[in-house]
């Protein structure tokens, strides 16, 4: 910490205020950000005298006047002794507080030997006293002078100072009306209080030539220097922010702390009323999304309409996240979660609700992502399991409820990520080895840039119309993928349904012409292309059969993103074209 401060920077101070520690924060969203203690620091009171008590000295002080100075010594006949500051308080009337002490604003004082703003910051408002072991002495000649004269600080006779951002002219009023929602937008801040260690050194005697030289030397006011605070003071609050002590951001995201009481956060105000919009640091960060810390309490968090996150935390929350990518995690509590348009995440316990707009995203329950269930012949209607068995799904209308408990309204099949499908028949245990199928169309990627590759009809068996029989078939070469969507979330492409082809079922049920009709079926927006605007994307990916075995084995699922794929074109061309080991080649389209 910075000696010329008085042992205490402005960095640590404000740290301390709104942290609990000198050091910022490692996880800013430990949910713990109001639970601290205030803190106490602790510095020499030498070092403080010595920075922000060197503009005072006794000759401030008006007993030492009255005491020491020939023009008021005939006003009071003080009989030769010794007396202490109160005896003599009492000879000269000096009754009230303020007359026995001194009080300085550190914004009226500038030397040049200091960081005078940051002095002022920290400091603000400081009061000074005589030491408790001052004598005042009137020798048998009426002579005067003191003993043992010291100058402490002053704090209700408590040895410390404290430090907040409340304070009532200057400086402080800069703070309260400027600064105060710069450095704290939440509100995070408790008092630090300053406790003084040790003892200030004594001059053992102090005559009039001592008092008439510091009457000289002191320094006065100086209140043009508010110009120069109103000048500098919103700069010292980048300083803070480029030091990392006011920079709370996660993931460059500004968050937003709510407190222990339940209330309402409306997109970027604070709880304490502050636009983050148009905060001088954060405010360029907005664009980025917010987090919302909300706290314990039952609260109600209204997002923006770019990526934000939110913690409900405890109580029973609302959280309701506008445009974008969102994380919704409602933490302890029966929660209400609502996501907008978006690929959203949901972080869920068994007492929570969740209603997302557009079926994109994905949805945990507790550490589990929930990808669905099938249906047996067995069940109950309207009842799917995973595939381990750890979750039932309950769909009644368009309410699903998981293990009886989360509930995810107006659901619509494989949203958001939950698969609800129908038990496939068991396969033979061997394949069909009679004819091979009429010709379907499953989409293939040429992913190396040298054309799709086949493989001719021969050893590889595929049920690609879903009856249940693997039946001979040609193949596609290791080199490329076939784009797929593992409906069952098994892990594994079953049959014909799960590729893009003829056998494939297009968005509203019916059975699609090809793979490209069946594609485009899933095109939201309509821009002719399949992408990450349109729900679908995040649930297709790319089949490599490396072994060209004709089964999904491990390392063989891609993701689109993984293939460097941002887009699939859905217009295509008729090329009914012939290839080398006399598969057709029936449409071609291709991606950006």
């Amino acid at each position: 910490m910075s000696n010329s401060m008085g042992s205490v920077s402005a960095n640590g101070i404000t740290s301390s205020y709104l942290y609990g520690s000198e050091n910022v924060p490692v996880d800013w969203l430990d949910g713990k950000r109001r639970d601290f203690s205030p803190v106490e620091t602790r510095i020499p009171v030498r070092d403080y005298m010595a920075t922000v008590g060197r503009f005072v000295n006794a000759s401030f002080f008006p007993v030492i006047e009255k005491f020491l100075n020939p023009s008021f010594q005939n006003s009071y006949q003080i009989p030769p002794g010794e007396y202490n500051k109160e005896q003599i308080y009492a000879i000269f009337g000096i009754n009230s507080i303020d007359k026995k002490i001194v009080v300085q604003q550190q914004w009226q004082y500038d030397d040049g030997k200091d960081n005078f703003l940051e002095r002022a910051y920290v400091w603000n408002t400081v009061a000074f006293q005589l030491v408790g072991d001052v004598r005042f002495v009137v020798d048998s000649n009426g002579n005067r002078y003191i003993k043992n004269l010291g100058i402490t600080p002053y704090s209700n006779d408590n040895n410390n100072e404290n430090f907040d951002l409340v304070a009532g002219d200057g400086f402080g009023s800069l703070v309260n009306g400027v600064l105060e929602p710069i450095i704290d937008p939440s509100g995070l801040g408790k008092k630090v209080t300053i406790v003084f260690d040790g003892k200030v050194g004594l001059n053992p005697i102090y005559e009039y030539a001592d008092y008439a030289r510091d009457l000289s030397s002191r320094a006065a006011p100086d209140f043009t220097l508010a110009l120069k605070i109103a000048n500098l003071g919103l700069s010292f609050t980048d300083k803070l922010f480029q030091d990392g002590i006011t920079r709370t951001l996660y993931h460059n995201k500004p968050i937003i702390f709510g407190t222990s009481s339940g209330e309402a956060i409306v997109m970027t105000q604070t709880v304490t009323g502050v636009d983050l919009s148009s905060h001088r640091q954060l405010g360029a960060y907005v664009k980025n999304g917010i987090v919302y810390d909300a706290g314990a309490g039952s609260d109600v968090v209204t997002g923006t309409d770019n990526a934000d996150i939110a913690f409900g935390r405890d109580g029973n929350d609302v959280i309701d996240l506008g445009l974008g990518d969102d994380i919704l995690d409602g933490g302890d509590g029966r929660d209400s979660l609502y996501g907008n348009l978006g690929f959203d995440i949901y972080k869920t316990d068994k007492l929570d609700t969740i209603q997302d707009s557009d079926g994109r995203g994905k949805v945990f329950l507790g550490k589990e992502v929930l990808t669905g269930g099938v249906h047996s012949k067995d069940d109950p209607a309207g009842v799917y399991k995973s595939k381990d068995g750890r979750f039932t799904y309950v769909l009644v209308g368009d309410k699903l409820t998981v293990n009886n408990g989360l509930v995810i309204d107006k659901y619509k099949n494989h949203d958001p990520g939950i698969h609800l499908l129908e038990e496939d028949p068991p396969l033979p245990p061997g394949p069909n080895m009679g004819k091979a199928e009429p010709i379907t169309s499953p989409i293939v990627i040429d992913l190396d840039g040298d054309g799709v590759e086949t493989v001719g009809i021969g050893a590889h068996y595929f049920d690609h119309n879903k009856d249940g029989l693997q039946e001979q078939t040609a193949w596609v070469g290791a080199d490329d993928g076939l784009l797929v969507r593992d409906l069952n979330g098994d892990g594994q492409i079953n049959n014909g349904g799960e590729l893009f082809g003829s056998n494939t079922l297009a968005a509203d049920g019916s059975a699609a012409v090809n793979g490209f009709r069946a594609l485009a079926s899933f095109d939201d927006n309509g821009d002719g292309k399949i992408d990450a605007a349109d729900k679908i994307f995040d649930d297709l990916r790319l089949w490599r059969d490396a072994n060209e075995d004709g089964a999904t084995d491990d390392g063989e699922l891609m993701t689109l993103a993984q293939a460097g794929i941002k887009a699939i074109n859905t217009a295509y061309t008729d090329t009914n074209s012939l290839d080398a080991n006399g598969n057709t080649l029936g449409q071609a389209s291709g991606y950006p």
